[in-house]
């Protein structure tokens, strides 16, 4: 059975990618295949999707899923972007992400609330193949938290419907994932690699 390599600080990645891929492949972690977490030093969702999957890939010798992921809000020229799991810090809670993204909207003053949610996918292999999938899910930054189980930013992000992703039915949530859409986008690549 193949073994294939996830890198990404969301612990629900390898879920999504065991939904999509059956049985006929492992699905392991860097610390599963005994290897170091690249650093995620890059500038851009693209460039530290392809950076991680690439050196996590060459590390391994196995092919590699990378995600790089976050919540882009316009009014607030891009952040928190590639910063959005530290928003409000280091050692802060996604509350506390929330609570200073809420925070920082409010201060900004402006009537456009517009904002997406950004999933880039790097997929490499150890000799270098390299390519990236990208989905992204539009929304606007609501006034407050609403709904329950709702992670990250979950709650404050809000559909064409009026509702935020904390808001809808767990049935109703795969199509507000743009990891997911992504991850499918990659699958027929992720499975050439495999050579399934």
């Amino acid at each position: 059975m193949p073994k294939l390599l996830v890198v990404s600080d969301d612990a629900r990645a390898r879920d999504d990618l065991v939904e999509l891929l059956g049985d006929d492949v492992e699905v392991t972690t860097p610390q599963e295949a005994g290897v170091e977490r690249p650093d995620d030093d890059g500038s851009s969702f693209t460039q530290i999707a392809m950076d991680i999957a690439d050196k996590a890939a060459r590390a391994s010798g196995l092919v590699t899923v990378a995600e790089a992921s976050g919540l882009v809000v316009d009014v607030l020229d891009g952040a928190p972007g590639v910063a959005s799991a530290q928003f409000a810090g280091p050692n802060a809670t996604e509350a506390d992400n929330r609570a200073l993204l809420l925070e920082r909207v409010r201060e900004a003053g402006s009537r456009s609330r517009s904002a997406r949610l950004v999933s880039v996918i790097g997929v490499a292999s150890p000799d270098g193949e390299l390519r990236t999938f990208e989905s992204t899910l539009e929304g606007v930054i609501a006034t407050e938290e609403r709904g329950v189980e709702g992670v990250a930013y979950e709650p404050v992000f809000e559909l064409d419907d009026g509702m935020t992703i904390a808001e809808l039915l767990p049935e109703d949530r795969e199509d507000a994932n743009p990891r997911m859409t992504a991850l499918a986008d990659a699958l027929p690549f992720i499975r050439e690699l495999l050579g399934r």
